[in-house]
């Protein structure tokens, strides 16, 4: 369903009232249908071995029952002739089947084509006018920077008054999101998903191997700048007052302000004093490789390969996470929801989806904004909400998902084609239409509309939007000293301190599965591994096991 409401194009998928809750119905009235006429032809096959049978017995009846066998004899006849294969009954039947599951495609055909959000005409328009802007802006530049080496452009420079190099020189970047957007970074990562005819069936795709070899050299990288390992996590109240949330644009705002932290927890009081907990997981911070920040570009190209057997992809912000957790102090019992965007939805998704983490919390929702975790497995159990916008290419890292169930909701947004000037103007800016303050805008937008599949989704929500107080405590990963004890219980992680010729080093960890792919990559095009990656220490797998610091809350 599409709606123009609060000035932004919005299109609602999945849920409640999306196409697949009415799918889903009319897939199972065409199998009931189907399994009608072949129940019908089955009982043609017994009454044409009954018949027969009766042919055998008449004359072999006595007079005084010939005539009754006589007249099942006929009314046997009446009903093949009804159940024939090929009669108009079970012709019926098999149309009104046939008719039905067409039906129900071109519901999903329909669904498909509203995802994409843009028309053709529009797409093209869009990419026609950025690319005629950054050429416009490039030529800028280079007019710029000639006449800053000019005699005439150094000597304006060094007076500090250049007017002709100031106009030249743009003052902005120009509009890219017409070129690099959901829709051309989908198209280009669903041809590398897909496997060559020429090649092996089995094995990564090569956008596996690729992300699969990024998050190796990643790893290197982190060991080689010596990153230091996660120790645990350090809990601190909230500099500021937190709101209970409301809607979806609450809820978005708050995941917003935990980035003072790597991530915080609000325990949700309601006015009958039942307590609720609500995870903040913002995106990617870290955009080094020196540092114990678990938001880097290492756990993003782990989370974007996806894993070849199904499992849930964990990784070192996906244990932060767990950490902070327990630190919480959250019950076995209590309703949590864990909010993402763009990385941290990645960590949602895959915390949410696995056993492990499910036996010891109980998620029930999941809220995400600008997330590319469209490959990660999902809980069908657990209720969860997205938003993307066109402009934005992050969420076309992971391609699309197709077809949402009825626990899940799709929003796609077109804020470029909003008329609130804010948001348009961000919508054109790469950074921009993915951060969060522009998902805000539109959650705003969404609440608005009062779509039933969003409203619904509000309503199964109401333990976290109904909160009278909120109590937030907000984490901060730490890195291990030099002096910390090795635990022998637990698996070594990516920045583990090791011992080397110049004192303690940090030595990384990557999943197992990130080095089978990277080595299957490297093997596959003909180079030589790097032996940084076959040194690298496996993660174990194990999850929850490291205690916070002590500086954590009791």
């Amino acid at each position: 369903m599409t709606g123009h409401e609060g000035d932004t194009p919005i299109s609602v998928h999945g849920g409640y009232a999306g196409t697949h809750a009415v799918t889903a119905d009319l897939e199972t009235a065409s199998g009931v249908v189907s399994d009608a006429a072949h129940s019908i032809e089955e009982c043609w096959r017994q009454l044409r071995q009954a018949q027969h049978q009766i042919d055998d017995q008449i004359p072999q009846a006595g007079p005084e029952v010939r005539a009754w066998v006589v007249r099942v004899r006929d009314v046997i006849d009446d009903a093949l002739s009804i159940s024939a294969p090929g009669s108009a009954l079970v012709g019926a039947l098999d149309s009104c089947g046939s008719d039905l599951l067409r039906v129900a495609q071109g519901y999903e055909d329909a669904e498909r084509a509203a995802r994409q959000g843009i028309s053709l005409f529009e797409t093209a328009g869009r990419y026609g006018h950025d690319i005629l802007s950054m050429g416009v802006s490039a030529t800028r530049a280079v007019w710029a920077t000639t006449w800053r080496w000019t005699l005439p452009g150094q000597v304006a420079h060094n007076r500090g008054f250049d007017p002709i190099g100031g106009a030249l020189m743009p003052n902005s970047l120009p509009p890219m999101t017409g070129v690099f957007n959901r829709g051309s970074v989908t198209f280009v990562t669903g041809l590398l998903d897909e496997r060559s005819p020429l090649g092996p069936p089995t094995g990564p795709t090569p956008y596996q191997s690729i992300a699969g070899m990024l998050a190796g050299v990643g790893a290197g990288l982190e060991w080689l700048m010596g990153e230091p390992a996660i120790a645990g996590v350090k809990a601190q109240p909230s500099r500021a007052a937190v709101a209970a949330p409301r809607d979806l644009e609450g809820i978005y705002a708050n995941v917003d302000s935990a980035a003072e932290g790597h991530l915080a927890i609000d325990k949700v009081i309601g006015p009958d004093g039942e307590v609720s907990y609500i995870v903040n997981i913002p995106g990617t911070a870290d955009h080094g490789y020196s540092d114990a920040d678990p938001r880097d570009w290492p756990a993003n190209a782990e989370g974007a390969m996806g894993s070849a057997d199904g499992e849930p992809v964990m990784t070192d912000y996906s244990e932060a996470v767990l950490m902070a957790m327990e630190d919480a102090g959250i019950p076995p019992d209590a309703p949590v929801m864990l909010v993402g965007h763009s990385q941290g939805a990645t960590v949602a998704y895959g915390l949410a989806a696995s056993p492990l983490v499910q036996s010891k919390y109980s998620i029930t929702h999941v809220v995400t904004a600008g997330s590319p975790a469209d490959d990660q497995p999902r809980n069908p159990n657990v209720k969860s909400l997205t938003v993307q916008d066109a402009s934005d290419l992050v969420p076309g890292v992971d391609g699309d998902r197709g077809t949402r169930g009825v626990n899940e909701v799709l929003i796609t947004t077109d804020a470029r084609a909003s008329s609130d000037p804010e948001t348009a103007a961000a919508a054109r800016g790469i950074v921009s239409a993915h951060e969060m303050p522009q998902y805000t805008r539109l959650a705003r937008d969404i609440d608005a509309l009062g779509h039933p599949s969003v409203e619904h989704y509000k309503a199964t929500a109401g333990m976290f939007l109904s909160g009278a107080a909120v109590e937030r405590t907000v984490y901060t990963a730490q890195p291990a000293g030099e002096s910390a004890p090795q635990e022998p219980s637990r698996p070594q992680r990516r920045g583990e301190a090791v011992t080397g010729p110049r004192g303690p080093l940090s030595m990384p960890v990557i999943s197992e599965q990130t080095r089978e792919r990277a080595l299957e990559y490297f093997n596959a095009n003909g180079f030589p591994a790097p032996p940084v990656l076959e040194r690298l220490p496996t993660l174990g797998g194990q999850l929850g096991t490291v205690a916070p610091l002590p500086g954590g809350r009791d």
